[in-house]
């Protein structure tokens, strides 16, 4: 089972908890076999170009001779370093915009962990909805005609 950690903007969750995020907390095979391009579309773009000079550079490294060595642990390294640590790199970046981490959710995936993460949060319901008039007055109800038929309740609540 993966672990998600909960983050929630200091100013509160929103209506509908909308600004709520749940990250997974691991390993990321996105981040693992293309570096660069997911850094960069998670808004890192200064480890996104370095990531992309980096994996530049060790492709020279492949391509010189004598070098190849080099050049797949240069590419190894970035892509492991991407992966292991990129979702940890994210979680940072929300808590210094102002997210507080407020716990963690163990799931099977992200629609499991926001399941058991919604459910324990309580729905509050706005306070300018009153409940409804259920009572039906006799006025309401048309011309009364003797009783219900085939021994059913009617409206009035008798028989």
């Amino acid at each position: 089972m993966a672990s998600f950690v909960i983050l929630i903007p200091e100013t509160g969750p929103g209506e509908d908890q909308e600004k709520t995020r749940l990250i997974r907390d691991g390993f990321s095979l996105g981040a693992f076999f293309f570096p660069a391009i997911w850094l960069m579309l998670n808004r890192f773009w200064l480890l996104g170009c370095g990531a992309l000079l980096l994996q530049g550079l060790g492709l020279a490294f492949l391509q010189a001779q004598g070098l190849w060595p080099a050049g797949f642990a240069l590419l190894l390294s970035v892509s492991v370093l991407t992966a292991v640590e990129g979702r940890g790199w994210l979680v940072r970046s929300l808590l210094s915009r102002g997210f507080v981490a407020t716990g963690l959710v163990s799931a099977h995936n992200l629609a499991e962990a926001e399941e058991v993460h919604f459910s324990a949060v309580e729905s509050a319901m706005p306070k300018d909805i009153h409940p409804a008039d259920w009572d039906i007055r006799r006025g309401n109800v048309g011309k009364a005609h003797g009783g219900a038929a085939l021994g059913l309740i009617g409206y009035d609540g008798g028989r």
